[in-house]
């Protein structure tokens, strides 16, 4: 199963970290997460909004795992395979816009890697969600 989506690539934020040992009360590790990448939007690290000119990407997700291409030059832009990516969240921004985003693990590191889509309807954003579940399912009920 392959499936292909066109979504604005706003762009990645690296080296991240989330104190997990010592939780915010009431916060979960997903919000957090949405924390952290908010502040690096304040921080003019990521766009808050892709306009229609932005980069429009196409994100396959298969077995083994996801690319992301550019969709004028038809080049590969990433390539992040299954196993490294640890999470995937979709999330509202406020505004009436709705994110993707990919943790991704770097083997012998504590920080890992966001890469940050716009996707054009949450409908999208659960659906690139969901599809990366089936897959792990497929690998986990082996």
């Amino acid at each position: 199963m392959v499936s292909e989506y066109s979504l604005r690539y706003l762009g990645a934020v690296e080296d991240v970290s989330l104190n997990t040992g010592q939780a915010i009360p009431g916060r979960s590790l997903e919000a957090q997460l949405v924390d952290k990448l908010e502040d690096a939007q304040l921080e003019g690290k990521l766009p808050y909004l892709a306009p229609e000119d932005y980069q429009t990407v196409y994100v396959i997700v298969s077995k083994h795992g996801i690319k992301v291409m550019d969709s004028k030059k038809k080049q590969v832009m990433q390539r992040h395979p299954l196993h490294v990516i640890a999470q995937a969240i979709q999330y509202s921004d406020g505004l009436g816009r709705f994110n993707l985003v990919l943790k991704t693990v770097q083997p012998g590191k504590k920080t890992f890697g966001c890469y940050v889509f716009q996707t054009s309807t949450e409908e999208q954003a659960i659906g690139v969600v969901k599809t990366l579940q089936q897959m792990y399912s497929q690998f986990t009920q082996r």
